[in-house]
């Protein structure tokens, strides 16, 4: 079965690294991120929503729904669902954390390895480490793989995507997405997509991030017990490349 899910990615990782005040920046950033992701996936499992299941890769966190768990009656799941969750998850990034993120979505196939598989799994756990003995080291497992992340992660990249003049939330969509979302509701037109990348390949950008809707703002509001703003949004990004420079 196919899973809706996103790449969200934590831009100017390599910069920030360059310092050690930096390097504790990141950090916050990443336990940020994972902090936001758990308290949005608490939202949509006491409302009856899908489930979200997010893993956390390097420095930013894959996030898909559990397609066979959503609530059909409300809508609940589908891909625009996901757009409007990877939205207000840039948006409180970019107010609560002073961070940017870059976000590729797609639907691909989710599966995982079976650590039994592992000769060494079932004798060597360390449970304080959360690792398997490899002599006096350790090997860590992360048994998830398949299309999914495949098809998300390279649109974040920016090998892939053009490197915006200034750091702003984007999110970038396969033409696989992109065709489905233009058909589910027809108001969803107005949302504009554009700039292929320097490949070639058909992927659209959403760059209205920082314009909430009103889909947006009432999710945001009932998430987090805040109203979120053009302004805010503006200001936060403002702050954001003042910095930077």
């Amino acid at each position: 079965m196919s899973n809706l899910g996103f790449y969200a990615d934590i831009a100017g990782i390599k910069n920030f690294l360059k310092t050690e005040d930096g390097k504790t920046k990141v950090m916050a950033l990443i336990y940020g991120l994972g902090n936001e992701l758990h308290k949005i996936g608490e939202y949509f499992s006491k409302n009856n929503c899908a489930r979200i299941f997010a893993y956390q890769m390097g420095d930013g966190f894959m996030v898909h729904f559990d397609n066979t768990k959503y609530n059909e009656k409300n809508c609940c799941g589908t891909a625009l669902d996901m757009v409007n969750l990877a939205i207000i998850l840039a948006q409180r990034f970019l107010v609560g954390h002073a961070g940017i993120l870059r976000i590729g979505l797609a639907d691909g196939e989710i599966s995982g390895l079976s650590e039994s598989s592992f000769t060494f799994a079932n004798q060597t756990y360390d449970n304080g480490g959360n690792g398997y003995h490899c002599g006096q080291g350790l090997i860590f497992l992360l048994p998830i793989m398949g299309t999914l992340l495949a098809e998300t992660y390279p649109l974040t990249t920016k090998q892939i995507c053009p490197k915006p003049e200034s750091y702003e939330p984007r999110i970038w969509i396969n033409s696989n997405l992109y065709s489905v979302l233009m058909g589910m509701r027809s108001d969803f037109k107005k949302i504009e997509f554009s700039e292929k990348c320097k490949d070639g390949s058909e992927v659209w950008q959403y760059d209205k991030i920082l314009e909430p809707s009103r889909a947006t703002i009432d999710l945001y509001k009932k998430i987090w017990s805040q109203d979120i703003t053009a302004e805010k949004l503006s200001s936060a990004l403002n702050n954001y490349n003042d910095k930077s420079q």
